[in-house]
């Protein structure tokens, strides 16, 4: 496909809901559930009030270096093949810092866009005193799920240096090849990396551990009867024995906002954007680093919990 549920190109009405993408490429059979946090979190449900909860990327400073010298090289590439691109769409890098916002987003979600992450779970709604019991309950309950050893790594900042206390962190291995898609809402063009899924056809110790955070979440939200969908990840989800929908982790690198409304990307520019893209590559192995699980919510609270009970 070119584009997704929400960000992608199908026919059926709009509802209230975030739409989320199907992805119908045969070489990319399982991403049928490309979740944007910027476009879900914008999206309200009626009068309820929401929360989304993701892993917020604190990439080293190598690996912001290696993305940022990609998106410059790349974008230089991307402008040279569709010329008038530049008027059109307004593209940065998640790894620089935004002053504002074009397109239909407008100036609303500049702190949430600017935030590059892994989706953990659809969108949770209801009322904000259940919202804020809920985020008692995951910053008890997530520090339980502890990393497989495989992912577990110490920070390298000065200060724990220095500090001679280095703090632990997960470190997720991300695939070498970039991937593009278009928003049919917003006309705006995600690029993102996945998470490493499978290694030789098992699980990946990156998906059991993401798999076993969202199965602890779906395990509160229950408890708590507040309401999700796992219909809004796609069309076609696929569904594993323990009753959890197949989840494509990913993380977006760079984003387009469409500048002016009758200047959208067709079908042959985004093909040629996705070919530039697709021929893109780091100049390294990219990693997602993170210490922390944030619960955000417009019901005015921010629950950012520790991934160990003690950090250290």
């Amino acid at each position: 496909m070119d584009s997704l549920a929400g960000y992608t190109s199908d026919e059926e009405p709009e509802t209230e809901e975030t739409q989320y993408p199907s992805e119908q490429e045969q070489e990319l059979p399982a991403f049928d559930n490309f979740v944007s946090y910027s476009e879900n979190y914008s999206m309200k449900r009626k009068n309820l009030f929401s929360s989304f909860v993701y892993l917020p990327w604190k990439p080293e400073i190598r690996t912001r270096k290696l993305v940022q010298q990609w998106y410059d090289e790349t974008m230089q590439k991307l402008y040279k093949e569709i010329p008038g691109l530049k008027g059109r769409y307004n593209f940065y890098s998640t790894m620089q810092n935004k002053v504002e916002l074009f397109g239909r987003f407008g100036l609303t979600q500049k702190s949430q866009v600017n935030i590059p992450h892994v989706t953990l779970f659809p969108n949770i709604y209801g009322d904000a005193p259940t919202l804020k019991q809920l985020g008692k309950l995951l910053r008890k309950e997530l520090r339980n799920v502890e990393p497989p050893s495989q992912l577990v790594a110490s920070s390298n900042s000065s200060v724990d240096a220095i500090l001679s206390n280095p703090k632990k962190k997960i470190s997720l291995r991300l695939e070498a090849e970039p991937l593009t898609f278009l928003s049919s809402r917003t006309d705006n063009v995600f690029i993102v990396v996945k998470v490493v899924s499978d290694v030789d056809g098992q699980p990946s110790p990156e998906k059991v551990y993401l798999r076993s955070l969202m199965r602890t979440i779906q395990e509160q939200v229950e408890s708590l009867g507040l309401e999700y969908s796992w219909a809004t990840l796609g069309d076609n989800v696929a569904y594993h024995e323990d009753g959890l929908p197949e989840m494509v982790y990913h993380a977006t690198i760079a984003m387009g906002e469409l500048k002016v409304f009758d200047k959208a990307m067709d079908s042959a520019d985004l093909k040629a954007v996705k070919k530039v893209i697709s021929s893109s590559s780091f100049n390294g192995r990219l990693t997602f680093e993170a210490d922390t699980i944030v619960n955000r919510s417009n019901a005015k609270i921010l629950n950012e919990y520790t991934i160990w009970q003690n950090n250290s």
